[in-house]
């Protein structure tokens, strides 16, 4: 029984002395989960969330275009033609000596049509992957462009300006939390007094 009172008049001091330091009794804090697994995850603005069973993938149609070239020695004069008429008016290349009309009908000789510049579309789809990891704020890492399909484009950008080759592509990158970046942490014990925060740390002082 003089233990129990010893023990109740103990907690009342103890008690008595937080009061006074001007603290109230410590509070353990939660996890603070500003976007947790229970609101899902997203596609980025612009993307396209694509599924095959339970794999997400978020992806974006692309494009770009490259000029045609041409590549044989032999005929190294490129010679623009405007896109209309029977032949289509693709882009030739011809010989050194030889005159083609850009409207005209196409000598039976001479000339072979202009083609892809693979090397220069490989280079300008590994550059928009770049820009377009740069765009998100990502690493070059943070986005896959794969290359689907590339074919000519007679008089893509109009007349009198050279064919083009158009890439199609696509970039991939991961989804993200719905609500935003997570957020998760636990303080442990905080102080309370009037003027604190929920995050001010809890010091404990020695009972006078």
């Amino acid at each position: 029984m003089k233990s129990l009172k010893n023990l109740t008049l103990t907690r009342s001091v103890i008690a008595a002395a937080v009061a006074s330091s001007g603290f109230a009794a410590p509070v353990v804090s939660h996890a603070i989960v500003a976007s947790g697994p229970a609101t899902g995850m997203v596609c980025r603005v612009g993307y396209t969330a694509e599924f095959s069973g339970t794999n997400l993938k978020c992806k974006k149609f692309a494009s770009v275009d490259t000029p045609l070239m041409c590549d044989q020695a032999a005929f190294p004069k490129y010679v623009i033609r405007d896109g209309t008429g029977t032949d289509g008016r693709k882009d030739v290349c011809a010989l050194p000596n030889l005159d083609i009309s850009s409207n005209g009908p196409l000598p039976g000789s001479g000339y072979v049509f202009a083609v892809i510049d693979t090397a220069e579309a490989a280079r300008r789809v590994i550059k928009a992957g770049q820009d377009e990891a740069a765009a998100l704020g990502l690493p070059v890492s943070g986005v896959q462009t794969v290359q689907s399909i590339t074919f000519p484009e007679v008089n893509g950008a109009g007349n009198n300006v050279k064919d083009l080759s158009h890439t199609q592509l696509h970039h991939y990158t991961f989804a993200i939390p719905a609500g935003g970046p997570i957020v998760i942490g636990n303080p442990g014990p905080v102080g309370v007094p009037a003027t604190a925060t929920a995050t001010t740390p809890f010091v404990p002082r020695p009972l006078p």
